[in-house]
């Protein structure tokens, strides 16, 4: 049973929280939880209700959702005011009658019902008045009559919504019809009610049949029950007849309105189907005689039912398919008399015989199956053949198959496979079976007929034979499990393979395929297999092909493939002349070829390869007449190697080991490409030595001098005896190792590759090493320059020692790195130089970079990325970055020109004594860790993370950026005069134990904080000035610290608060400006008497329109206090400015100025605060016209001024507007004149000046 359960959201009857119910489809509750905010829902529809005239009538609705509901109820869809959730309506009328329906809404949403109806029942019968109205005409019906007389009440026909005038509504009837014998009914009625169940019985005559039941039922079953809904009737058949196929569609076998007369056909029958249909037959079929198509027609039978004939099967035309069979019982004949193709996807069983004669062919698709029993005879007398169309049909003979009378090809194709038990006798022609399959009978040939497998596998098991004095051919793939001796057989293609062993005793022509499986393929003495194949022939699976006569490989044809332990055999005295220009194949492990006779390579000057699966094992001679030899697939020598002049040996795979007593010498090439090859004889080839890939171990007596050394790839072990001392190197993969000396004399091209061992590379001082590759080479042994290095190419350099001698140049042209390796070094005692390439030149993070001659970069960046030691000389070009990320030491100079950087981003570098930064260049802190433990000046420092540390003071000349990180130590940073630190802080820096002092600019412009720590201090000197023009703060980290301001210390353009935290001292020996907002002293505050506060006024507002200075705890006044006013600004009387603030105030400052003859103030102290009051304002003059005089390019305007007055210059091309236009910048002057100039335009200007507080 299936269980479904629904979720419902809504109220309780009964008042309550909102509830979330959960149901099955029997309508029991499950669960019930709270429920969420949800609009309504209505659970219970307001139902139909049958009313007396005069009576009461009501409706009501459920609902769900989130309290509180509200109802609107309507009548035919117009609202009709009543708002309770049940609708009470008293004395009801015809008026009222109609279709009722409620909105219930809330605060989350609306639903409208859906309608119900009032029906006025006037005559009180439960009866509506105008359904008796429609039906009968009157009101006179009551309920209990039948006023149709079918058995069902009136008021029961009103409820059910069925028609009472109508008798028929609920009488069935049937009719049942036979040819012979009789049929009886369980009930015998004439008619029945809806829902009724009748037994209907056949009764056949004395040995008679009953064959179906046809009608309203289709079915072969006796009795049969039906159950009535509606009128039915039957037809039952007690006779065998001829069924023809009529309905022009298709359709079901067993649907007897398909046939004429309208049966299915049975047992006995004889079944015609001429017409283009397809005819499903999904139950079994026994018939007598059955005839399927016509020269006109293409008809197809399918389904999954079995049809059984018994008598003639004539098959003109069209196709049989589906899952079932069509079987041809003993004594029966299947006459194919197809002029065109026939189509089988299904089994045809043959159990007596079969003739072909007609040309036409058999398409054969998925689930065809044609099976031949023991006895039975398929007897192909035509020209026909097999159509394979899909799937995986096949031909299981288990009798005779006989071809005969024509000598066309007969052809089982391709998807198709033929399984042989019995005897197939191929008496004219051709079989060719192309679809693989199996034989454990007789395949029998004469003299002029052939059997030619092209297609499929096919496998000769035990008590096969392959008869008579004709030709066996195979192109595809045979498999022999039993031993087999065959006269004469061609390998086309295909695989010949198996376990057993084939035998030739005259002949065999092999011109491509394969050989397989464990079994062995026999040449024996005297008898030739020739190898003409224009493709790789292939022998595979273990096989093993045993020379003992000739094995002639000819000139153009295609190798042979060797894989899955294959063997060749060349016995001794056996001759295998490879004379083609192609080459052995191989693969996966274990093949091999085992020479103990003699393998000689002639005729063709191209490459024989002998690959890399695939063992050549060498106990005999290996004659080298022309081109190369190539063994990709090791193995063991103990026999020789001929490499005459012009010829080539390669070892291009596998493992080779060649004994003591092994050579391979001669005047040729000897090249090591992909082979592991141990070599501890005689290595002695005097032309080029060539290393290109795999590993060479050179243990014995190699001899390699004045001449190329070309190392491509793979790896080169020096090890043995002899000498190594070639006048050229050419290195451009693999690797060069050992522990014998290399020595170059003239040229070394290093392009990739690695060169490692306890040995060492020398480039002698006249010699050149050219590093040109793109991708890069490896070192891990020493490489010892005396001579020249250049570095041009893209690929970087995997580092393991590199020295570069005095007096040597290593040039680097390019953007590449030096990297990888730990413990990687680069010794410097010559020039290293950057020249070139603009890009990027890096050393990586494991390799550390000792300077102790000359660093030239002329271009680009060189990026250290390990430790950098310089000892020497740094020389930057302008426009070049020495970029170090992993520390280092120096007692050296770096010397960096204009618009040239050194920038430390990680690790911590130390700067001794006798370090130098010179240069009008950056030196720029972006990461890590810079300590100065000697007294450094330097132009230009940005500290943008990271550390400046140290014991040393580090002084500015130029400029110097801080944005973030640590300046810390127990050193100092000084700022001189005519300098600016720029502190564009995003986020936060810090000042641990260190000093910074400022004679110059400190420009602290980020949103960021500065936090002051471990005893820090600012000195501001009295030349300084520290504008604070922002709304951070400083930070107190811990340890006593200060901020000790000499000059002046300026807080501008941020109204918000600049805060000094606890535990840092703010000490005023100079000026405290503060020009908007606030500053809090929070550590506290201590003004010398030479100190000064001074407050701008542009508002009544503390922080927002005037400067204040906040000090939490006790303060004791001291030193002076000035105010100035800000242009535009003009106080009114009795304005009020709270100045200053403090937990605790005591004593008075001992002066107080405002700059302004215009206004008026007055000090007041309070126990917390010290208050300005404006006691006089002077109105603001109005503005004055003035005459401009001609300077130049320029107009000057000159006026009589007011001392301490700010003016503002305004013009306007017409004196009647009054949208005068501010020439840029105020003036303030200290005297009783003032001027400014204004750049000339060619339109009129006038002039005039305005005065502000």
């Amino acid at each position: 049973m299936v269980i479904a359960l629904l979720l419902l959201l809504f109220t309780t009857l009964a008042p309550a929280q909102d509830s979330q119910f959960l149901f099955d489809v029997n309508g029991n509750l499950q669960v019930q939880a709270p429920a969420i905010n949800a609009a309504p829902q209505i659970t219970r529809q307001p139902q139909n209700s049958v009313v007396e005239t005069g009576e009461t009538a009501s409706f009501a609705v459920i609902a769900t959702g989130t309290k509180p509901l509200s109802y609107e109820w309507r009548f035919n869809n117009t609202n009709i005011g009543a708002t309770a959730q049940a609708l009470l309506l008293l004395n009801v009328g015809t008026n009222s009658e109609g279709q009722y329906s409620v909105v219930v809404s809330n605060a989350f949403g609306s639903v409208t019902s859906a309608p119900a109806l009032l029906i006025i029942d006037s005559d009180g019968d439960g009866m509506g008045d105008s359904w008796e109205v429609t039906f009968f005409g009157n009101l006179n019906q009551n309920a209990t009559a039948d006023f149709d007389h079918d058995g069902v009440s009136n008021l029961r026909e009103f409820l059910d919504g069925t028609d009472p005038a109508d008798p028929n509504s609920f009488a069935c009837r049937l009719t049942v019809i036979s040819d012979l014998g009789s049929v009886s009914k369980t009930p015998n009625q004439t008619t029945y009610t809806n829902g009724q169940a009748v037994t209907i019985t056949a009764i056949p005559p004395t040995n008679g049949l009953f064959y179906a039941w046809l009608g309203d039922i289709v079915t072969r079953t006796n009795p049969v029950t039906l159950v009535m809904t509606n009128d039915k009737t039957v037809y039952a058949r007690f006779t065998p007849i001829v069924l023809n196929w009529t309905n022009l569609f298709s359709g079901d076998w067993d649907t007897a309105t398909n046939w004429s007369p309208n049966l299915a056909p049975g047992s006995n029958d004889t079944a015609v189907i001429l017409n283009t249909v397809s005819v499903t037959l999904n139950t079994p079929a026994d018939l007598g005689d059955f005839t399927l198509g016509s020269a006109a027609s293409g008809p197809t039978l399918t389904g999954s039912g079995t049809l059984t004939v018994r008598g003639a099967f004539v098959w003109v035309s069209g196709n049989m398919g589906g899952s079932g069979s069509t079987i041809l019982e003993p004594g029966a004949t299947l006459s194919l008399d197809n002029p065109g193709q026939v189509g089988l996807s299904r089994t045809l069983e043959n159990g007596g015989t079969v003739f072909w004669t007609a040309v036409g062919t058999i398409g054969m698709s998925t689930g065809a199956v044609i099976t031949n029993r023991p006895g039975a005879l398929f007897h192909v007398q035509n020209a026909g053949s097999f159509v394979f169309q899909s799937g995986s049909p096949r031909f299981d003979n288990a009798g005779t198959v006989r071809k005969s009378e024509t000598t066309n090809v007969l052809t089982v194709p391709s998807g198709m496979t033929f399984n042989n038990y019995g005897t197939a006798e191929i008496q004219s022609g051709t079989l060719r079976l192309a679809g693989g399959g199996s034989s454990s009978g007789i395949l029998a040939t004469t003299n002029t007929t052939l059997v030619e497998w092209t297609g499929g596998t096919f496998t000769l098991n035990a008590g096969a034979q392959l008869n008579g004095a004709g030709l066996y051919r195979i192109s595809t793939t045979v498999t022999a499990n039993t031993n087999i001796v065959v006269p004469n057989l061609d390998m086309i293609s295909g695989t010949l393979g198996g376990t057993g062993a084939v035998t030739i005793s005259n002949a065999m022509n092999w011109t491509g395929g394969a050989m397989s499986g464990s079994g062995r393929t026999i040449i024996a003495p005297g008898v030739t297999l020739t190898l003409s194949n224009a493709a790789a022939a292939s022998l595979s699976g273990g096989r093993t092909l045993e020379n003992g006569g000739t094995l002639l490989l000819k000139t153009g044809a295609g190798g042979i493939g060797l894989d899955t332990g294959a063997v060749i055999t060349n016995r001794a005295g056996a001759l295998f002349d490879y004379q083609s220009a192609a080459s052995f194949g191989s693969l996966f492990t274990g093949n091999r070829i085992d020479n103990a006779g003699t393998f000689r390579k002639s005729v063709s000057t191209g490459a024989l390869t002998v690959p890399s699966s695939l063992s050549f094992n060498n106990s005999g001679t290996v004659e080298i007449q022309a081109g190369t030899l190539s063994l990709a697939g090791g193995g063991a020598h103990s026999g020789s190697f001929t490499v005459p002049a012009g010829t080539e040996l390669i070892l291009s795979g596998g493992t080779h080991t060649a004994v003591g007593s092994s050579s391979i010498t001669g005047a040729g090439q000897l090249t090591v490409s992909g082979a592991t090859a141990t070599l501890g004889g005689l290595v002695n080839v005097s032309g080029s030595n060539i290393f290109s890939s795999g590993t060479a171990n050179l243990t014995g007596n190699y001899i390699c001098t004045n001449n190329t050394l070309t190392i491509s790839g793979g790896t080169a072990n020096f090890d043995g005896s002899g000498t190594i001392s070639p006048a050229v190197a050419l290195f451009s993969n693999g690797t060069l190792g050992g522990s014998n000396l290399v020595t170059v004399g003239s040229l070394m091209n290093w392009t990739s590759g690695l060169m490692s061992g306890s040995g060492r590379t020398i480039i002698l001082p006249a010699a050149t090493l050219n590093l040109s590759g793109a991708s890069g080479v490896t070192l891990s042994r020493t490489l010892e320059n005396g001579g020249t290095v250049l570095w041009t190419g893209a690929g970087g350099i995997g580092m393991g020692v590199i020295t570069n001698r005095a007096g040597a140049l290593f040039d680097v042209r390019n953007a590449a790195s030096l990297s990888f390796a730990s413990g990687a070094r680069f010794d410097n005692a010559g020039t290293f130089r950057k020249s070139a390439n603009a890009g990027t030149t890096s050393f990586g993070s494991a390799v550390s970079f000792n300077n102790s001659g000359t660093v030239e970069i002329q271009t680009g960046t060189l990026l250290c990325n390990g430790s950098f030691t310089n000892n020497g000389a740094v020389n930057l070009s302008a426009g070049t970055t020495n970029r170090l990320a992993s520390g280092g030491a120096g007692r050296g100079a770096f010397t960096t020109p204009t618009t040239a950087m050194l920038e430390w981003t990680g690790g911590a570098f130390t700067l001794i004594a006798g370090a130098q930064l010179n240069g009008a260049g950056l030196y720029r802190i972006n990461n890590g860790t810079v300590t100065a433990n000697t007294t450094l000046p330097v132009a230009n420092l940005d500290l943008f993370n990271g550390t400046l540390d140290g014991s040393g003071t580090v002084t500015i000349s130029n400029a110097m950026n801080w944005t973030g990180g640590i300046m810390g130590g127990s050193g100092r940073t000084i700022i001189p005069a005519g300098v600016t630190l720029n502190a564009a802080i995003p986020s936060v820096a810090f000042l641990t134990s260190r000093t910074l002092e400022n004679g110059g600019t400190v420009l602290w412009t980020g949103a960021g904080v500065i936090q002051i720590s471990s005893g820090a201090v600012i000195t501001n000197r009295p030349t300084g000035l520290f504008h604070a023009q922002n709304a951070a703060s400083f930070l107190f980290g811990g340890g006593a610290s200060r901020f000790d301001n000499a000059g002046t210390f300026r807080k501008s353009v941020s109204v918000g608060s600049t805060t000094v935290p606890s535990g840092v001292t703010f000490a005023n020996y100079g000026t405290v400006d503060i020009r908007s907002g606030i500053l809090a002293a929070n550590g506290g505050y201590a003004s010398s008497p030479n100190g000064l506060l001074n407050c701008a006024l542009g508002g009544t507002t503390a922080g927002t329109n005037y400067g204040q200075l906040q000090v939490a705890g006790t303060l004791t006044l001291n030193g002076g206090l000035s105010v100035d006013l800000l242009p535009g600004f003009s106080p009114a009387t009795n304005d009020t400015f709270t100045v200053l603030t403090a937990g605790t105030r005591s004593g008075t400052f001992a002066s107080f100025s405002y700059p302004s003859n215009r206004v008026t103030l007055s000090l007041s102290n309070s126990p917390t605060s010290v208050i300005l009051r404006a006691t006089d304002v002077l109105p603001i003059p109005q503005p004055v016209l003035l005459t401009p005089q001609l300077l130049g390019s320029n107009a000057l305007l000159t006026w009589t001024a007011t001392s301490n007055v700010t003016y503002r210059l305004e013009n306007n091309g017409d004196l009647g507007s009054t949208n005068w236009t501010a020439v840029a910048g105020d003036v303030t002057t200290f005297s009783n004149t003032a001027s400014k100039l204004d750049t000339l335009t060619p339109s009129n200007r006038f002039y005039r000046v305005r005065a502000f507080p």
